[in-house]
């Protein structure tokens, strides 16, 4: 049996006033190994009790496309800097006037 036709099972024994155990205990007796956990029964008798009456999956939202923003490797690194408390020696005069092959050296040392 699939996970769908154990909810309906599990809504049944909800409806005729079953308790969990006896549900659970109605469940092990017909279906032997393949039944629900006794956490799942658990679980779908509170859902019931909150007015759900679908036994079928809720659809999860997950994260929508409008939340992955772009980043560039610039705006990672000066994150990085504000968050380590060295965003301030690299605003320093001496680090402004280092060309631009010594720039890549200087923060290597600092990290």
């Amino acid at each position: 049996m699939d996970r769908n036709e154990f909810r309906v099972l599990i809504k049944y024994c909800f409806l005729m006033e079953k308790n969990t155990v006896e549900a659970k205990q109605w469940l092990d007796k017909h279906y032997g190994d393949s039944e629900p956990g006794k956490s799942t029964v658990i679980d779908w008798y509170a859902e019931f009790k909150s007015y759900r009456s679908s036994t079928d999956e809720a659809e999860s939202s997950g994260r929508p496309k409008s939340a992955v923003v772009p980043i560039s490797e610039g705006s990672v690194f000066r994150i990085l800097l504000e968050n380590l408390g060295m965003a301030s020696y690299f605003r320093s005069a001496a680090f402004a006037h280092t060309g631009p092959a010594n720039k890549a050296s200087t923060i290597q040392s600092a990290v």
